[in-house]
């Protein structure tokens, strides 16, 4: 995701950006990681790559599960691109969610929210990652790790007969690797809009899930970090909908 994409979009979710209170008390001094000598900082957010996001709905009972995975592309410090030392030349950081919820219709809307039964996690390890393989997500050191605790978001039809949307992830960070981070951090959500109905996932699961029958999105995402004491914490992703072509758009109840 281009760091003007997420810029823009910030000043215009207003909506979303009521979430992010606790940014307004973020260290400006930002975060350091050290990746086994690689040296990267001060940040204050993380992005990722454009990831694969697979919902799976239950149209009877108007529940549905989320499953999320992406790369680490790089990082920012009050909106200013951070040089990202080796991420993606000598090793990679990737980050992974499961989350579940309901969903309900309001004519073109669809607006879910999300319970509080889902994780998520970010690794450090070689780079392995593959979207298409729906494989290497999962291996290397946990850097990163919390539980779900809610969230909300909606889908949304666009010009180009496809599907936007945004959702956002609170959560309870457990597990941050010292070793790696300095000062260790909660995480806090930082709203941007990101529009790519061209995107084309090639996947045939996600996390194991078989896409067949079920949403297939691009998800755009960006992770605002605030170092502790912050209490709140929650990741965001932007979501466009991609690759399963117009029927199976039309079959999904999303």
């Amino acid at each position: 995701m281009k760091r003007s994409s997420w810029m823009k979009g910030a000043l215009v979710a207003g909506g979303l950006m009521l979430l992010a209170g606790p940014m307004a008390n973020a260290t400006a001094a930002g975060i350091t990681a050290d990746y086994d000598g690689d040296m990267v900082g001060p940040f204050d957010s993380f992005d990722m790559a454009m990831g694969a996001l697979l919902i799976e709905q239950d149209p009877g009972l108007g529940t549905f599960k989320g499953y999320y995975q992406a790369v680490l592309t790089g990082y920012a410090l009050d909106a200013a691109w951070v040089d990202p030392g080796m991420l993606n030349k000598d090793y990679e950081v990737t980050v992974r969610a499961e989350f579940s919820g309901t969903y309900q219709a309001f004519g073109p809307i669809t607006a879910f929210t999300i319970d509080d039964s889902g994780w998520a996690e970010m690794r450090y390890g070689d780079i392995d990652a593959s979207i298409t393989n729906d494989s290497g997500f999962d291996n290397g050191r946990i850097i990163a790790a919390g539980k779900i605790t809610g969230g909300a978001g909606s889908i949304i039809p666009d010009s180009a007969g496809g599907l936007t949307g945004g959702s956002t992830l609170f959560i309870n960070t457990d597990v941050v690797d010292g070793d790696v981070f300095s000062p260790v951090f909660d995480t806090a959500t930082a709203a941007f809009t990101q529009q790519n109905p061209d995107f084309t996932v090639d996947a045939g699961t996600v996390m194991g899930h078989d896409i067949e029958g079920n949403l297939l999105l691009g998800a755009d995402g960006n992770i605002a970090v605030n170092p502790v004491p912050v209490p709140a914490a929650a990741w965001l992703f932007m979501s466009a909908l991609v690759g399963l072509g117009f029927t199976a758009r039309r079959r999904s109840s999303l």
